[in-house]
């Protein structure tokens, strides 16, 4: 019993704090839209630590545009997974635009609970963890 509590009382603190706003707004079937708060969120942070870690410098995106998805598929069977691919314009701080594209996958997030979300900054993917020019993201 005490086994239990503490591994409940430890899941409570790694998950992270989502309001409900972050999962209903802007759904289109059962994954969040292209430019939902929480998907683009995810996206910004994840362009700072790469930023940070890659290239020892901070990535800080102000702003989003010409949000748009680029394919869906759905999850047509047991086991597979639904997906969105999406793509858009980054505002930085230092005044540069760059092109992001992003993964929207079902069941892909923290023990398979929610959605992740996987992304590329085009010419920010320096051990081209997502093919040249982010190619395993972009899709046209």
């Amino acid at each position: 019993m005490l086994a239990r509590l503490l591994a409940l009382a430890l899941t409570a603190m790694i998950v992270p704090a989502a309001s409900a706003a972050d999962y209903t707004v802007h759904t289109v079937g059962s994954l969040p839209a292209c430019e939902a708060r929480g998907v683009l969120r995810d996206v910004t942070r994840k362009a700072a630590y790469r930023g940070q870690v890659s290239y020892q410098e901070p990535v800080t995106v102000t702003g989003y545009d010409h949000v748009r998805q680029t394919r869906h598929v759905g999850s047509s069977g047991p086991g597979l997974r639904e997906r969105r691919w999406c793509r858009a314009r980054a505002h930085l701080a230092s005044g540069h635009t760059r092109s992001v594209y992003y993964l929207i996958e079902s069941h892909a997030g923290f023990a398979g609970i929610s959605y992740g979300v996987e992304s590329c900054m085009a010419g920010r993917d320096l051990w081209n963890v997502h093919g040249g020019d982010c190619s395993a993201l972009r899709l046209w």
